[in-house]
């Protein structure tokens, strides 16, 4: 077979191995988000956490959850297990699209790497550069979709008359929604709050790596089991997460403040600078949260985030690796140990 096809064909492979396996490790954790959310939407009153209006019983009583297995017995006794992966197909589909997207570059991106010295900065430019590249050919999407969420109904194409049209209302909001943001903003508005998080896939490559090379010396097969890529992807997501959890807690403050201050007029000196721009904030952001908060406000609310994030990485990457390996027995392309190294 011709190599340039065999190259495209095992980045394919790749890519959909990579979504499926993410897909697969939201619809494990999915319930934790769920729970999750339920008890950050409660709010205080007269010293109680009340959910408002998500969880209720036959009567109409408010539902109030104590803690994650009061709100676990509560979703299944009220809402049955459908409760707990409530809008889950949008969530999958999502990140299908992210994670396909991203191990498509990082497949790319890969003949690239491996011209470069074995190290662990390699191994960490690596998986940033393919996290950047990712966002900023999905970033877009995003912005349309949070500001189709945000737009008023009062606004949709059906209430302006359009009742009588032959595309569906939903084509309409989307069509006024993409023309309002390449008028008045940017696409990309907003990126370098998320450019900054590419560190952590950075981190996971480099400790995926790593670790990888470890458990496949101990095997003596040359690649590793579906158990050991489990703990590979528990261990890294873990290790890196912890790391970049305070990027998190100030990609929120940033995100809050861009809401805060409305649309911006495109600028294109903005946009080259993004990148800059958004380290300097980040520093400023952080500054301000220690100052205001201490240092252990940079962690608060970890423990939720990191055991969510570690466990869907670690299902991730041990069906990811094994649908790899059965796409290359399908497509009759030679397997060798670097697959399984950064893969």
């Amino acid at each position: 077979a011709n190599p340039a096809v065999l190259v495209l064909m095992e980045q394919l492979a790749n890519s959909v191995a990579g979504g499926l396996g993410n897909a697969s490790g939201l619809l494990v954790t999915y319930p934790l988000t769920v729970i999750k959310t339920r008890l950050q939407s409660q709010r205080k009153k007269e010293g109680k956490s009340v959910e408002k209006v998500l969880s209720q019983p036959e009567d109409g009583s408010i539902v109030e959850y104590s803690g994650p297995m009061d709100a676990l017995k509560k979703i299944l006794a009220f809402e049955g297990v459908s409760g707990l992966y409530k809008g889950v197909l949008l969530k999958v589909a999502e990140t299908y699209m992210w994670n396909s997207t991203f191990y498509f570059f990082f497949s790319s991106l890969k003949t690239f790497a491996d011209a470069f010295p074995t190290s662990d900065a390699a191994k960490i430019v690596h998986g940033m550069v393919s996290g950047m590249c990712t966002q900023l050919v999905l970033f877009p999407l995003v912005v349309i979709n949070t500001r189709m969420v945000n737009k008023r109904k009062a606004a949709r194409a059906w209430e302006n008359g359009l009742k009588s049209s032959a595309l569906p209302a939903w084509v309409h909001d989307y069509r006024d929604v993409v023309l309002d943001i390449h008028k008045n903003s940017s696409f990309w508005q907003g990126i370098s709050a998320g450019l900054m998080l590419t560190i952590n896939p950075g981190i996971v490559t480099m400790l995926r790596a790593r670790f990888t090379t470890i458990a496949r010396a101990g095997t003596g097969f040359g690649k590793t089991r579906a158990v050991q890529d489990f703990w590979i992807g528990f261990l890294s997501k873990c290790i890196a997460s912890t790391i970049t959890y305070p990027l998190v807690v100030c990609r929120s403050q940033i995100v809050t403040e861009l809401k805060r201050k409305g649309k911006n007029k495109p600028n294109i000196i903005r946009t080259v600078l993004a990148p800059a721009l958004g380290v300097l904030k980040v520093l400023r952001t952080m500054k301000k949260v220690v100052e205001c908060s201490g240092f252990s406000a940079l962690y608060a609310g970890v423990l939720p985030h990191l055991s969510q994030a570690a466990l869907k990485e670690a299902v991730a990457n041990s069906i990811r690796r094994q649908l790899v390996l059965l796409f290359l027995i399908i497509l009759k392309i030679e397997h060798t140990p670097e697959h399984d190294s950064e893969s």
